[in-house]
């Protein structure tokens, strides 16, 4: 496999994550006034998830990873 298209996997990947990530706790902590426990892990991991794969959709077709089948 080529070296740049698994720097660009990892790249997207870990951008996805982190960004999803930073979505959720936005979601929870502002407009629910909420806490991790009180929203329960499960669907903080339930929400979190689903907003990394929108991530790494539009990632994979900006640079191209071909992650997705054409």
């Amino acid at each position: 496999m080529d070296t740049s298209l698994m720097i660009k996997r990892a790249l997207i990947y870990g951008i996805s994550t982190v960004t999803g990530l930073l979505i959720t706790l936005a979601i929870v902590f502002g407009p629910m006034e909420t806490d991790i426990e009180t929203y329960s892990i499960t669907y903080f991991v339930l929400t979190w998830i689903p907003i990394s794969a929108l991530f790494v959709i539009w990632g994979d077709f900006f640079l191209d990873a071909k992650i997705l089948p054409d």
